[in-house]
């Protein structure tokens, strides 16, 4: 089976159900993952809904209401898990900063 695209069907229009159709046939496997947990009747936390989203550390400062310099050095510290891209450039999970906040709030105090 084809699946219909931009190029092959210039000049028909396609239905919103074709269209998410070719979405999910072209979706990251991550994205995939969580289709699939939602198929099999799984509940999906918050914090997955926003797995996919990928912060620069300004970004994600700005969310903990922290310094960038502090957001690095929680990466260097293991605390946060940076995403490498090309060129050196790093990235954040939005979903590992909800993590973060979720598993501190529910951490035992000492």
């Amino acid at each position: 089976m084809r699946i219909p695209n931009e190029k092959t069907h210039t000049n028909t229009k396609l239905s919103p159900a074709q269209q998410r159709l070719i979405a999910l046939a072209q979706a990251e496997p991550e994205t995939l993952a969580i289709f699939d947990r939602v198929l099999a009747g799984e509940s999906i936390d918050s914090f997955e809904q926003h797995s996919l989203k990928l912060l620069t550390f300004k970004e994600a400062a700005e969310k903990l209401n922290l310094a960038r310099s502090t957001v690095e050095r929680m990466v260097a510290d293991g605390i946060i898990q940076a995403i490498v891209l090309r060129r050196g450039r790093r990235r954040i999970r939005e979903a590992d900063l909800y993590k973060l906040v979720f598993e501190t709030e529910d951490a035992p105090q000492s």
